[in-house]
């Protein structure tokens, strides 16, 4: 699968590596219909994987909504290349990962998130950001 344009290609990682601070997110391409509604196409395909922890070739990722989804995966290694990719199972679809293709930080948030993510008080995010970014106006 090719993936699309923008995504962050990272050629001298070869190998998977799990951070402490989980600042490593791996990008993968969504088949078109797990695409987010309403988003540009190239941003609506992603999913994003923070890899949790490694033991030989045996990896955890986690996913989902603020990361709270493990996802238990082999790497596989090219012999002549030492590029490392593995598959993930995410929404009954096995998607590709390659050590290559990550980004430094988090996800972008969507609309879908932002009025669906609820706070503590039952405000959605998109609320809740909206009066936190006044109270600093008013400061």
């Amino acid at each position: 699968m090719k993936l699309s344009q923008g995504v962050n290609y990272h050629p001298t990682s070869l190998e998977f590596v799990a951070d402490d601070n989980r600042n490593r997110v791996y990008q993968a391409e969504l088949p078109p219909y797990l695409a987010e509604p309403g988003l540009p196409k190239d941003v609506a395909r992603l999913a994003y994987f923070q890899l949790k922890s490694r033991n030989g070739n045996e990896l955890t990722f986690l996913g989902g909504a603020g990361y709270r989804t493990e996802y238990h995966c082999k790497a596989l290694k090219n012999p002549t290349t030492g590029k490392e990719v593995c598959y993930v199972t995410f929404r009954g679809v096995r998607l590709w990962l390659e050590a290559q293709v990550y980004i430094r930080g988090g996800k972008p948030i969507t609309d879908f998130e932002l009025d669906n993510g609820r706070v503590a008080d039952g405000r959605t995010l998109r609320q809740y950001l909206a009066d936190e970014a006044a109270k600093v106006a008013k400061h």
